[in-house]
């Protein structure tokens, strides 16, 4: 007989039965939870621009003190209105042809700089950002893709889907490049094409060693420029912040800090837009509380466009334009006005 220890036999576990309704009642669920969950973050990111605004309310600030804007730093009046003439614009563009581009809900329509209608053509769906370059194509962002349209309007091009959860939200060009910001997801993304929808890159993706904090976008807002030096210029509404990049992805500079001054951006995540003037100053815009302002390019406050008093109650986001002679174009949203402002 051995010497070495026995092994003791485990107790048979007498486990019990599923009967085979049970098996696919629970085979069902496996595959029901995560469809639910893919369902439930799409529908959430879907949300539209009310409920972006949403998140403000978690952001304590004497709502009354930050509409209150010193006279002395208001450098702007407002000299004119466009009628857009559509039942629901979403989103303005000055193309570099130098034409106002108008998109909204299955429609874009081409001005000039004194509202006059020059063309329009129909799109398929909302837009959701537009741009358009000198030949007068016009790039369209319709929520998770880019369509392109001849200057004629002819659709020329469907660009692939950026996924169920994408919010393109804005557009620029350059000469060789389209840059796309995607502010559907929590972590935004400025992607970067060829001209014919072929992927050349991204811009402001988290890089440590390159000290690329990474693009934060709480809600559907995110906004990309081109500067005329070929710079790009990102916003980075999560950390309250605009960014300079090369065409490369090499960080240059930053800007912008969050709090309720006038030289700072307030509420979760802004500016929620901004635009580019001649000159190189940017203009940016508040959602939440909406304040207008123009800053120098290297970061310092110069002086306000709008304050909050001009767009009332509405909370969510403005779209920006800026001409040559330096006026800014303002698009409210549920509103079919485009509002022009000029310096004193």
């Amino acid at each position: 007989m051995s010497d070495e220890p026995k092994t003791p036999q485990q107790a048979p576990v007498n486990l019990p039965k599923i009967s085979p309704a049970r098996r696919i009642g629970i085979g069902l669920a496996v595959v029901a939870l995560p469809v639910a969950a893919a369902v439930g973050l799409w529908e959430f990111k879907q949300r539209d621009d009310a409920s972006n605004d949403e998140l403000e309310r978690g952001y304590k600030y004497d709502d009354a003190a930050m509409r209150q804007i010193d006279p002395t730093l208001i450098g702007y009046a407002q000299v004119a209105q466009i009628q857009t003439g559509m039942q629901k614009p979403t989103c303005i563009s000055l193309g570099t042809d130098g034409k106002l581009y108008v998109a909204g809900k299955e429609l874009v329509k081409v001005l000039d700089l004194t509202g006059k209608e020059l063309r329009s053509f129909a799109i398929t769906g909302e837009a959701t950002a537009v741009a358009a370059d000198a030949s007068g194509r016009v790039y369209v962002g319709l929520r998770d893709h880019v369509e392109v349209f001849s200057a004629d309007g002819t659709r020329t091009a469907t660009w692939s889907s950026l996924g169920p959860t994408s919010h393109i939200s804005s557009i620029a060009l350059s000469k060789d490049r389209v840059y796309v910001a995607d502010s559907g997801q929590r972590f935004g993304r400025a992607l970067v094409y060829a001209l014919d929808g072929s992927s050349a890159g991204e811009i402001g993706k988290a890089d440590q060693k390159a000290g690329i904090p990474g693009i934060i976008t709480p809600s559907s807002h995110m906004d990309v420029a081109v500067a005329a030096d070929g710079n790009i210029w990102v916003a980075n509404p999560g950390r309250h912040q605009l960014e300079l990049y090369t065409p490369t992805g090499e960080l240059l500079r930053s800007f912008g800090q969050s709090g309720n001054a006038i030289d700072q951006f307030l509420g979760c995540c802004n500016p929620s837009d901004f635009a580019l003037l001649s000159d190189g100053r940017i203009v940016t815009a508040e959602k939440g509380v909406p304040r207008v302002k123009v800053f120098k390019d290297d970061g310092h406050f110069q002086n306000v466009v709008a304050t909050p008093d001009s767009f009332g109650d509405n909370r969510a986001g403005l779209d920006l334009a800026a001409d040559p002679a330096g006026r800014i174009l303002i698009l409210e949203p549920g509103t079919t006005t485009i509002r022009v402002f000029a310096a004193k």
